[in-house]
């Protein structure tokens, strides 16, 4: 992502008060699963259909689990709630993000 790139997705981040730190987490970890993936000569799902799945399991968990505090910093295990509440705009930050990693 060049500056200006970057600057406008910081300021969506800003604007639907979603943290860029928990989004660049998430990113990290579709990474993740995609080198390992092709790494085994599977097939990657594009990120629209692993997000699916990824929020599946975080909303369930956060039921489970309670979420945490808003305000909190995120950190590798941090359980942010914007991913759950505003799912559409985070997949949408999500692939910038990605897509210019």
């Amino acid at each position: 992502m060049n500056a200006q790139e970057k600057n406008v997705w910081l300021d969506e981040c800003k604007k639907f008060s979603i943290d860029p730190s928990e989004i660049e987490i998430i990113a990290g970890r579709y990474d993740a699963y995609r080198s390992y993936t092709q790494s085994a000569k599977g097939e990657v799902l594009p990120i629209e259909s692993w997000f699916h799945w990824y929020h599946v399991e975080r909303a369930s968990e956060s039921r489970n689990l309670g979420i945490a505090p808003d305000g909190c910093s995120v950190d590798s295990q941090s359980q942010g709630n914007s991913l759950i509440q505003q799912s559409d705009v985070f997949l949408k930050l999500l692939i910038a993000c990605v897509t210019h990693s």
